[in-house]
């Protein structure tokens, strides 16, 4: 990875998204996410790989116990669902492009850790502790790729 693949852009209002939501951690992270987006799909009577945008949200991560909240959403809401507001503001943006869709986990895990670790810390914004993958159609192509967004300020 490297700093030109990341875009700022500026969302000039708020994004109002409905899923589930659960406290997760670093390490159960990718069974938590699974477990969601199933739960998600069954009470939102929706498909997956059909439900477009769909959203995979985390926040509030805490450094010392390595938990945050974990929310999985999409546009419409259902029975059940939470609704949370993507604010308006800019944010970091990066189009992640995994070889394989196995590979989406590990893809992610290191753009993250790029994107937290050497370009944050070297550019002239601060993380306001939110960020989502954002999934289209793209996603489920034969050469897929997802757009993560980083919740920034300048300093």
């Amino acid at each position: 990875m490297k700093a030109d693949e990341i875009t700022i852009v500026q969302m000039k209002k708020d994004t109002t998204i409905y899923g589930l939501t659960l406290k997760s951690s670093d390490h159960r992270q990718s069974k938590d996410i699974s477990k969601l987006s199933t739960e998600f799909y069954f009470k939102s009577n929706q498909e997956s790989e059909k439900t477009f945008p769909f959203y995979i949200l985390s926040k509030d991560y805490n450094e010392s116990t390595k938990e945050f909240q974990l929310f999985v959403a999409g546009v419409t809401p259902f029975e059940g669902s939470s609704q949370m507001t993507l604010p308006k503001g800019y944010y970091a943006v990066m189009t992640i492009k995994p070889k394989f869709k196995f590979f989406w986990g590990i893809t992610i895990g290191q753009a993250k850790t790029f994107f937290y670790r050497k370009w944050l810390p070297c550019s002239e914004y601060t993380g306001l502790n939110m960020e989502y993958e954002y999934h289209t159609q793209r996603s489920v192509t034969n050469q897929p790729t997802i757009d993560l967004y980083f919740a920034i300020k300048e300093k």
